[in-house]
């Protein structure tokens, strides 16, 4: 099911009020964003524009990220195109300039600010979010929301009688958690995480697969079913990046019993979700030996007359790769697997919080570049 069955009129509008502002914007500056500084530091006409853009890519940001999938069919490349291009390289100084309309009384300081943005500066903050240090701290705020999230599915019997209202849709659950207020169980910043922890649970499980449908018993709770980490469940939700697949990528098989890349990418994801790293990692290799061979049409057979292997696909995918993804990427991602494959990788002996953050950080890096890799497809 993809994104588009279910946007609204008004999501169809903002899509078109940010391709029209953005457009406006990249003419103004020659597709240049630190010229585009320059321009602001002596043309407030343009604040408009620049506040359209960064209103529109916001909220059409919260719509994708706010989807129950987290990979989502039938874009129009163009679209995507245009706000990974935004997102990449305008929003830091776009952000900036935004700022003068809600707060006049800073207009110098922000001017200071963009007439010291050359080419160099803006390169370095588009680049930001796929820094290591980013994503670390990126996975740490994660990680404590997600502790705030379980404070209240700590307690099994108010979790259980909370979740059974919630299923219902309707509006006693927080007339139900305001009631704990009341007892002393909670403040009213846990009840605002509780309701965030039941709409990510919701977009996690078919809530209604959780139960005994003739005893109602929630099976998270029963030790002789399953346990579940609830707090790295909703860590990982959070950080896995939803990917826009273009309309020629979306017209295959997305069945999960048939193998492609759609169905590739789910059980990554899943595997990835519920805390199955070298699983995860194993998908995703199959997910890049799928987009290689099949929609970047480099399979076929070598020199010798044998089916390519992994690696001769990615030596042959220099020059068609889109910005943001070099060979390098995509060959730490097949190295990693065969090391997975073959019994070779191996944990550190730091903590074991340490050691899950960075093989989640690592993970989602690799989720990252198979994004860049089936949104930045060539159109031909």
């Amino acid at each position: 099911m993809g994104i588009l069955a279910v946007l609204s009129d008004e999501d169809y509008q903002e899509i078109e009020n940010f391709l029209t502002s953005f457009s406006k914007l990249k003419e103004l500056c020659e597709n240049e964003p630190s010229i585009l500084a320059s321009i602001f530091t002596s043309d407030d006409s343009l604040i408009d524009v620049c506040v359209q853009c960064v209103s529109s890519y916001c909220y059409l940001n919260d719509t994708l990220r706010n989807s129950n999938e987290t990979i989502l069919l039938n874009f129009d490349q163009y679209f995507i195109e245009n706000f990974r291009d935004f997102e990449n390289r305008y929003i830091f100084v776009c952000l900036i300039y935004s700022s003068k309309k809600i707060n006049p009384d800073a207009s110098e300081h922000i001017n200071k600010i963009l007439k010291g943005l050359d080419k160099e500066t803006c390169k370095f903050w588009s680049n930001l979010p796929n820094l290591r240090s980013s994503m670390k701290i990126e996975w740490e705020d994660h990680n404590e929301k997600a502790k705030e999230y379980i404070k209240y599915f700590s307690h099994a019997e108010t979790f259980g009688n909370g979740l059974m209202i919630y299923l219902q849709n309707d509006n006693r659950l927080k007339n139900y958690l305001s009631n704990l207020e009341g007892d002393g169980i909670f403040d009213e910043n846990s009840i605002e995480y509780a309701d965030k922890g039941f709409e990510l649970m919701s977009s996690i499980y078919s809530l209604d697969d959780l139960f005994n449908s003739e005893e109602s018993e929630f099976y998270i709770h029963d030790e002789n079913y399953y346990k579940i980490d609830l707090k790295g469940l909703f860590r990982r939700r959070e950080l896995i990046p939803h990917v826009m697949v273009p309309q020629k990528l979306s017209s295959g098989e997305t069945s999960d019993l048939k193998v492609s890349m759609y169905s590739l990418l789910r059980e990554a994801h899943r595997a990835f979700l519920f805390g199955a790293y070298f699983a995860a990692i194993s998908m995703l290799r199959s997910v890049m030996e799928v987009l290689l061979r099949d929609h970047y049409g480099l399979g076929g057979v070598n020199a010798n007359g044998l089916p390519k292997s992994l690696y001769e696909m990615i030596e042959d995918a220099e020059g068609l790769l889109p910005e943001r993804v070099w060979t390098f990427h995509l060959h730490r991602i097949r190295k990693k697997a065969n090391q997975i494959l073959h019994g070779y990788y191996r944990k550190d002996s730091r903590s074991k919080e340490e050691s899950i953050a960075d093989i989640e950080i690592e993970i989602v890096e690799c989720i990252h570049t198979l994004r860049h890799l089936i949104e930045g497809i060539p159109r031909s």
